[in-house]
C-alpha cells in the first residue's frame, strides 16, 4: 500500500511560490514540465521574487528594458532555484554558525570547602543559592563579597553551531505586503 500526502490548507505563498495557479506546486516539479510549463514558472517566481516586473502586458528587467519569458527562464532559472524551497537558513534572518545561548558552569572550590569572589550589589540575585554568604567589603562600596560554601552553578554567555541550517523560508527577496 502506497501513502499519499494530503494538502489539508491551501493558500498563500511559501518557500516554493504561491498557491495560486499551482505555482508552489509546479517550483516542485519545474524540472519534468514542458519548457512551456517551465517559462511560465519561472516568470511568474521572477516577478514575485522582484527580479522582474510586469508592466502594461510585457515584463521588464531591472534596466526598464523588456524581457521575453524565454529570456526570464534563461537568466534567472538557477537564481529562483536556489533561492526557493529548502536552503541554507540566511544570515539575514539568524546566524545559524552562532547562535547565542547561555552555558552552565558549575565552579567546585579545589582546596578549601569554600571560595570567594566580589560583585555589585545591584548584580546579586533577587534569590540568594543557600550556600552563600554575603558581607560588605567596606561601608561605602557599591561591591559586596560573596563566600560560597560548595559548589555554585552560573550560566555564561556562549555560541554554538546549529546542527540544522536549512528550513524553508520565503523566497528571497520578497516583501510580504508588495
Amino acid at each position: 500500500m502506497s501513502y499519499l500526502p494530503v494538502i489539508v490548507g491551501f493558500g498563500g505563498i511559501n518557500c516554493s511560490g504561491r498557491s495560486s495557479f499551482h505555482r508552489g506546486f509546479q517550483r516542485l516539479v519545474v524540472d519534468k514540465l514542458s519548457k512551456a510549463d517551465q517559462e511560465e514558472t519561472y516568470t511568474d517566481l521572477a516577478v514575485l521574487m522582484g527580479l522582474v516586473t510586469h508592466e502594461q502586458r510585457r515584463y521588464l528587467d531591472s534596466f526598464a528594458s523588456e524581457i521575453k519569458p524565454a529570456e526570464i527562464t534563461d537568466r534567472f532559472a538557477e537564481t529562483i532555484r536556489r533561492n526557493t524551497l529548502l536552503r541554507r537558513v540566511g544570515k539575514d534572518v539568524l546566524d545559524a554558525d552562532h547562535i547565542l545561548y547561555n552555558k552552565k558552569l558549575r565552579l567546585t572550590p579545589s582546596e578549601s570547602s569554600s571560595f570567594s569572589f566580589e560583585v555589585e550589589k545591584r548584580e546579586l540575585p533577587v534569590t540568594l543559592p543557600e550556600n552563600w554568604h554575603i558581607s560588605r567589603i567596606r561601608e561605602d562600596d557599591t561591591n559586596v563579597k560573596i563566600t560560597a560554601k560548595g559548589p555554585v552553578e552560573f550560566f555564561i554567555p556562549d555560541s554554538r553551531k546549529l546542527l540544522v541550517q536549512t528550513a524553508g523560508q520565503l523566497l528571497c527577496r520578497i516583501k510580504p505586503g508588495r
